[in-house]
């Protein structure tokens, strides 16, 4: 990607997250959003939901492999979860439903 089209993609405010295998990508729940509405990540990745707002969040996910809801997360908790599977999942906060994300699992 060149670095014309990276810097148009981040004054967007897009981010890009690179697939790798195996890793951490992080997320954060912020004014009651996720801070990318799309992420793509390697099977057996993981992904690091953190809570950075002033009140609770919650992460509900729904894919073909993966079902999944997190209790509550106070300001600052985090909840990672492992993506073993290839698929679309489906994200949201349960408190906040309008709070959606996608993570697209190659």
């Amino acid at each position: 990607m060149t670095s014309v089209r990276i810097a148009a993609l981040i004054g967007l405010g897009l981010a890009i997250c690179p697939v790798i295998a195996g890793s951490i990508t992080s997320v954060s729940q912020r004014n009651r959003s996720f801070e990318v509405a799309e992420l793509q990540i390697a099977r057996g990745g993981a992904v690091r939901f953190t809570n950075d707002d002033a009140f609770p969040h919650q992460i509900a996910v729904r894919g073909p492999s993966l079902q999944y809801e997190s209790d509550l997360m106070a300001p600052l908790q985090a909840v990672e979860l492992q993506f073993p599977d290839a698929g679309r999942f489906d994200v949201r906060c349960g408190i906040h439903p309008r709070m959606r994300m996608t993570v697209d699992v190659r």
